[in-house]
Formats: C-alpha cells, structure tokens, sequence
C-alpha cells in the first residue's frame, strides 16, 4: 500500500506552533533524541508457546532483553500481578533496565467499569514511583460486541482519561492513551475524538504503526496529527500483512515514519513490540529477535549522514545463534 507524499500547510504548521504554546510544561529537548525500548507482551506469547507460566520464565525474560542491548522496557502490568511485583522489580534493578513505561488496558466506556479501571490503573502509579517509571500507556477496551462506540461512550472515556491522568500525576507519571485496530476504523473516528477531547496536559498519545497500517491509514498521517502529544511510538512490521519475528522492513515504509519524526524533532520513545503468535515462523530465539530487531530500528530511526547519531544502546549484534 503506497501513500502520497508528506505534506504540510502553512495553515497546519501554525496550528501545530499555536498547539505547541498551549501545550504542557513538560520538557522537550526541541531536538531529535529519540529512546528505544522493548515491549514485555512477547515474553507473554514466549510463555504460552512453551506452556510455561510467565514466572517460570522471568529471569530470562529479563536478562536476556538487557542482554539484546536494551536499557528501557515497556512492562505489561502481567509483570506486576499476583506475587511477581517484588520479583519483577528486583530484575528490573538488577540489570538496570528502566521500566520506563507500563502498560495497562482496561473498559472506560461506562462509568461503573471505568471507576475500577482508575483505580488499578492509580495503583500501578503508586507502586511504580520511584522505580523508573515515567508513562502509564493506558489502552481502553473496544465493546464486547465490537460495535463502534457512540459519541456519549467517548465523551465518558475522554473525561476518564482526564481523570485518570490527574490521578497519577500525583505519582510523578504521565498518562498515555494506546490504541488497538478498532480505534482506527472510519479514519480513525475513535482515536481522533479522543486526541481532540482530552486535555494536553493530562492526556499524552502512544501510536502503534502496525495498527495504523492494518486498517488502511497512513502512520505519517496520524504522527502528524497526534504532534507534540505522541509521547511514544509502537514499532514492527508485517509482510504481506502477515506478523514478522523480527521489527524489519516489510509493508510499512519506516524509512518515512522515520524522517517524519526526525523532522518534527520527536524525542518520545520507540518501542520495539514483537506480536510472535504461537504460529510466527521462528528462526531465532526470541533473545536474538529482539536485539537484531534493535540493530534494524538503530539503522533506520538512529542513523542519517549529517546528522547527530542517536544513541539506541550497544552497537553490537548478538550472534544470530546464540
């Protein structure tokens, strides 16, 4: 699927400026400064294709992202429940890997459901502050039935996010809002309503490429619109519209994506997420896929001749067979 070039209005670049001054006072670096991470959920797919618990495999799940070259992970509130927080965390510290966003999903739809949806969301903060962690990436869940959401269901899940984002403030974390492929239908109705109802200073934007793509809309197009709010960026790739066990090229032009966000100056994270079904063709272990995985995306998002290098971590490879 091949996309017009990037373009951009004087109107919208003064819209965007304008949106920048009412923006929240969140530091920017006002340059290109992009951080890598990687996104736990595979290790979840590692453990079911091994019918294994994730506790059985925790240690490794740990060591050996730290080993792939990775020193910020994005950690699916999986790795906080039941007795695995204390665990989790001791890991997280021993190999000095920053959890430097949680990942939490939850109904915001209706009031009753969103009330608990808060609240888990509120003690995730308070047992995150001090370790590292900086975003909640929230993900509201589609209805049950898969039926769009009316615009009275989005006026509750925009408020809800409001207030959720208050909540952790408190906490020191900031709130993003994550999406699936539901949000994207009808040129992305859901997710924009969103992005225009929520408060900037509450409400940040995590956007999954992958997503974007599958349901037929250009990423470029909703990184420019989401602007200062994208706060991070879910990076992987599909072939032919089918998952690939490594972030490499594919369908999507992440060439593109990448220049996009080195000409908007993005400093959020880039977030490599690998989604191995249990039937993903594999030819490494899942060790090896997520450091070459961040060889690639160093390659594309950290590299450019005449400009600055960004740091992504190790420059080295691991041994495709180790």
């Amino acid at each position: 699927m091949q996309f017009g070039p990037f373009l951009t209005t004087r109107r919208e670049l003064l819209l965007g400026m304008a949106g920048a001054a009412l923006a929240s006072a969140k530091v920017r670096n006002g340059m290109y400064n992009p951080e890598i991470a990687a996104h736990t959920s595979v290790w979840l797919v590692e453990a079911e294709r091994r019918n294994e618990r994730l506790a059985d495999i925790l240690d490794e799940a740990i060591s050996a992202t730290r080993a792939a070259g990775y020193r910020r992970v994005e950690l699916t509130s999986d790795f906080l429940a039941g007795g695995l927080k204390e665990r989790t965390i001791r890991l997280l510290e021993k190999n000095k890997l920053e959890p430097s966003i949680i990942f939490a999903e939850g109904p915001l739809y209706t009031r009753a459901d969103a009330e608990m949806s808060r609240a888990r969301v509120k003690d995730l903060a308070w047992l995150m502050m001090g370790h590292g962690a900086r975003y909640i990436n929230f993900s509201p869940v589609i209805k049950a039935n898969g039926q769009p959401m009316s615009d009275a269901e989005l006026d509750i899940e925009a408020y809800q996010l409001n207030r959720m984002g208050d909540d952790i403030a408190a906490a020191g974390l900031d709130l993003m809002a994550h999406h699936h492929e539901g949000e994207m239908r009808d040129n992305a109705r859901e997710w924009r309503y969103l992005l225009a109802h929520t408060e900037p200073k509450l409400v940040s934007f995590c956007l999954d490429a992958d997503w974007v793509f599958r349901a037929g809309l250009s990423p470029v197009s909703l990184i420019d619109a989401a602007g200062f709010r994208l706060r991070a960026v879910h990076l992987r790739n599909p072939r032919n519209g089918q998952d690939q066990e490594l972030f490499r090229d594919g369908d999507i032009d992440m060439t593109r994506v990448a220049r996009t966000l080195r000409q908007m100056q993005y400093d959020g994270l880039l977030v490599i997420e690998l989604l191995q079904k249990r039937d993903t063709k594999r030819e490494y272990p899942l060790g090896t896929d997520l450091s070459l995985s961040r060889w690639y995306a160093q390659e594309v998002f950290g590299s450019q001749p005449g400009s600055r290098p960004v740091d992504m971590g190790p420059h080295v490879r691991m041994h495709p067979h180790t």
